[in-house]
């Protein structure tokens, strides 16, 4: 005849192998995290019987996933930085008596190739319905609280590199369209020379240059800087581009082109971005440079040896 506690024993086994096969089987459906969360609950508080417990994971910080069956609000009180060092299962007895922990028995570390996932704290002071002592297999609950935390700690990992993609995609697209912004053909002559160079301190700036022919004797040139980044900034900067090109075929007033571009700028960012600019028409005949600069680090103009800031102008548009 098999005796009650040798029953009891065989009992919690078969309990905890279900529970791994519970958990297992949700992290073979691609369960979300949160799910994953409140399976690591019920099964802890339905199939395991255990009565008190706050979980706290790493993420950005560190915060308390789950908790149940006690007075405090864990969701709501910090880690304490003397807990963060310890690698073995510990009594909670061995801290301050002023914790707000020592309502737990056991502090569990939950731990994968050397990093520190999280850590479980649990009541091992557990009764039966028979009014016998239970014994918490603290072991069980670390090795089934790294089972799900790895598996969550690989869908942060996955969506991470997901997140790293759909960026790496969106700079290439973004380098492309800035790509595209610049003029492809500088003129080179003894009238006039123009020439440029653009080294991006990352991979896609939102910088841009142009260079317009409006007549025989004028032309306009651009130098502006959208803030930002990404396609965003990129789409903001071809729309400039493109009404900068429009207004220079209608007017050669730069009062009138600066004020219809920041009308332009204002109605596709809504107020959520902004571009510096520095635009400058040229007369070859008359040898004559009438600029404005729009909030844009003023450039350099070499006359007669000297050399001076153009920083004379408006604030910058969008605004």
């Amino acid at each position: 005849m098999v005796s009650n506690t040798l029953k009891s024993k065989f009992d919690i086994k078969a309990l905890e192998l279900n529970s791994l096969l519970e958990i297992t089987q949700a992290i073979n459906n691609n369960l979300p995290e949160e799910s994953l969360y409140k399976i690591y609950n019920f099964t802890l508080r339905a199939s395991l019987n255990i009565k008190k417990l706050a979980l706290y994971v790493l993420d950005e910080a560190w915060e308390c996933k789950v908790n149940f069956g006690t007075r405090q609000n864990y969701h709501l009180l910090s880690l304490p930085e003397d807990m963060l060092h310890m690698r073995k299962i510990t009594p909670v007895g061995i801290l301050d008596n002023s914790t707000p922990f020592n309502e737990f028995s056991t502090i569990i570390p939950v731990a994968h190739k050397d990093r520190i996932l999280a850590f479980v704290f649990v009541d091992e002071n557990r009764i039966d319905s028979g009014g016998e002592e239970i014994e918490t297999n603290t072991n069980f609950i670390q090795a089934l609280s790294n089972i799900i935390l790895v598996a969550i700690e690989n869908k942060k990992l996955a969506r991470r590199q997901l997140e790293q993609e759909a960026l790496k995609k969106e700079i290439e697209i973004a380098k492309e369209v800035q790509t595209f912004l610049f003029p492809k053909v500088l003129p080179s002559s003894r009238e006039l020379s123009v020439s440029a160079s653009y080294l991006p301190h990352h991979q896609v700036g939102g910088d841009y240059y142009d260079f317009i022919v409006i007549n025989e004797k004028l032309s306009l040139f651009c130098i502006a800087d959208v803030s930002g980044k990404g396609v965003p900034a990129a789409i903001l900067m071809s729309n400039f581009q493109a009404t900068l090109r429009i207004l220079a075929r209608k007017t050669t007033s730069i009062d009138e082109i600066i004020h219809d571009l920041n009308y332009q700028i204002l109605q596709n960012a809504n107020g959520e971005n902004f571009i510096t600019a520095f635009i400058g028409i040229y007369d070859k005949e008359a040898k004559t440079l009438t600029y404005v600069n729009a909030g844009h680090n003023p450039p350099l103009m070499m006359q007669n040896g000297e050399m001076r800031m153009l920083e004379k102008g408006t604030t910058i548009l969008g605004s």
